[in-house]
């Protein structure tokens, strides 16, 4: 399967969003916005191309354009949210069912340009804010054994059957995050706040919970250094 044209046929909605996005300056808003809003649409064109190059130089280049498109106005952030999500999913896909108790040693980390996109994600600056629909990381059904996300900001981000042993949360917010079916096993948490978390079915073999806040509001340090007794209403 050629990657290039799968990608952009996964993103094939977004491309026709950003596309009309573009043609709508010729009709609204003032001269100078109109100019801002141009520039914007032609950043995020670029970027949609570049990120189904072959050259990992390229693709990213292309998330670095996303990030600063993302720190701009708050209409463009669920975009750029959207297309990294995207790309996430289509680089590092959940290929098994078949997830099972491992040395963290013998796992994969992710490919460098996914744990990019990831490390973007997680620097957002939230504000505290409540997201609107679509603008959360929608990180489902992925493969990112080993992925660093420490102090990453991914309230309300969905890693749905998502394989993620051996992940490194450390100091994370994971403020009503949901994994449910996620296989977590020698996850690291400490620090982390899971506050609202959505865990139900989450594989939790080996967790490590040093001074997590537990989905209930709890900290671990209080439940026997462990959120597992804590999650029966999530």
């Amino acid at each position: 399967m050629n990657g290039k044209g799968s990608f952009f046929v996964e993103l094939g909605t977004l491309i026709v969003a950003v596309v009309t996005m573009f043609f709508s300056i010729f009709t609204y808003g003032n001269t100078s916005g109109l100019e801002e809003k141009k520039q914007t649409n032609e950043r995020f064109l670029a970027s949609l191309e570049r990120l189904g190059s072959d050259s990992m130089a390229v693709r990213m280049g292309a998330l670095y354009i996303l990030e600063g498109v993302n720190k701009e106005k708050d209409s463009d952030r669920k975009a750029a949210v959207e297309i990294m999500s995207a790309f996430i999913r289509y680089h590092q896909p959940r290929k098994t069912r078949d997830n099972k108790e491992a040395e963290c040693s013998s796992l994969t980390r992710p490919k460098t340009d996914v744990q990019t996109a990831a490390t973007i994600l997680g620097r957002r600056n939230t504000r505290g804010e409540n997201f609107g629909v679509g603008e959360q990381p929608e990180l489902h059904d992925t493969a990112l054994t080993r992925i660093d996300l420490h102090k990453a900001q991914l309230d309300k981000a969905d890693f749905t059957d998502s394989d993620l042993r051996c992940a490194r949360f450390v100091d994370a917010h994971l403020r009503e995050a949901v994994l449910i079916g996620a296989f977590l096993q020698h996850a690291n948490f400490s620090d982390a706040d899971l506050t609202g978390a959505k865990l139900k079915h989450a594989r939790l073999s080996g967790v490590i919970w040093r001074n997590t806040t537990c989905p209930d509001g709890t900290n671990s340090d209080t439940a026997s250094n462990a959120c597992e007794t804590h999650l029966s209403a999530h």
